[in-house]
């Protein structure tokens, strides 16, 4: 009778991936063959692969998309790095190939769920890779995902990108630098974004648009909350608004939005930025925020709405401006 698989894999820069990975002297050399070698659950459009990879200090290539589809947390000792490719003495897993980084397996139909990852840095490589690719695509619909102290950096799309479903992903600690965007959700039918929430959160120079949510085709959304977000944008067509909420004429539903604390900087050479916060699209299902201390350097307004004309005044907002949109409240009114 074999030994016991627990399902954990240890990843090392002088590993060898014709190791089992099930020690630290037996480490593997990639994060993707640790996770194909993690023990398979169900069957057929369902396989999965389950547990837990730690990988060590240093940086690891990966030349094929990193396949998973539910319950996998994966453990780096720090983030340490910088957008350049060096780990200084962190963990960074740096993009080889044309196509996302993480993904689900082509075939995979199931639902994911459990998606875990901390103390690392994902690099997407577009110099060398110019392929629009993202960083982490969620398997629609995803359940439960958390990302704890992660620095995303270097993708030629997004760091995380959202096709269907997103229940329960958090964001804590993390942080976005050179990126065409950072979170990217598109509300499809029947389809929600509940308890989405960023804790702490820096982005730096993340494309234009660096959280964009489409809202299509009566999409759900409830609880995206967003706390302590601090952005910086020193480069053009960088954070024309750091929030951006479409609404395309088939949205049913509209997305309620919680904002507590952003600072956003946007530096004057590169132009002055319309607004912290934004309505667009030519739906009638717009957006409800509740929105507090929000200051912006380099930005006409902390919010506005492109289609109605609503909106504030001043970058600055010290306190609850727009309890339920478009209802709204003095402080809210055509400019």
């Amino acid at each position: 009778m074999g030994a016991t698989d627990f399902g954990i894999r240890y990843v090392t820069v002088d590993g060898d991936d014709a190791n089992d990975g099930k020690t630290w002297d037996s480490s593997l050399l990639t994060v993707a063959t640790a996770v194909d070698s993690l023990p398979a659950v169900g069957s057929g459009k369902q396989r999965r692969h389950a547990g837990k990879v730690n990988i060590g200090a240093g940086l690891f290539d990966e030349n094929r998309k990193i396949e998973y589809n539910s319950n996998l947390n994966i453990v780096g000792v720090g983030t340490g790095g910088t957008a350049r490719g060096d780990s200084q003495g962190g963990t960074m897993i740096r993009r080889a190939h044309d196509g996302d980084l993480f993904g689900p397996s082509a075939e995979f139909t199931d639902w994911g769920h459990h998606l875990r990852m901390s103390s690392l840095t994902l690099h997407g490589n577009r110099t060398n890779f110019p392929e629009p690719a993202d960083l982490v695509r969620l398997p629609p619909p995803g359940f439960n995902t958390a990302f704890r102290d992660v620095m995303f950096t270097q993708s030629s799309r997004y760091a995380v990108r959202v096709t269907y479903n997103a229940v329960n992903l958090y964001f804590y600690n993390c942080t976005g630098s050179v990126l065409e965007g950072f979170l990217h959700f598109t509300l499809k039918p029947s389809a929600n974004l509940c308890n989405v929430a960023l804790f702490g959160t820096q982005l730096d120079n993340c494309g234009p648009y660096p959280i964009h949510i489409v809202n299509d085709t009566y999409g759900d959304a409830n609880n995206v909350m967003i706390y302590g977000l601090e952005t910086e944008a020193t480069r053009p067509g960088q954070h024309d608004s750091v929030i951006n909420v479409e609404t395309l004429p088939g949205a049913g539903n509209p997305v309620w939005l919680t904002v507590d604390g952003v600072s956003a900087f946007r530096a004057r050479s590169i132009g002055k930025g319309d607004t912290v916060l934004a309505a667009t699209g030519d739906g009638t299902k717009r957006p409800r925020w509740a929105m507090r201390n929000i200051h912006g350097s380099g930005y006409k307004r902390a919010f506005h709405d492109l289609r109605t004309g609503a909106g504030s005044v001043s970058p600055l907002r010290n306190h609850l401006t727009q309890a339920v949109y478009p209802a709204g409240e003095s402080e809210i009114g055509a400019v």
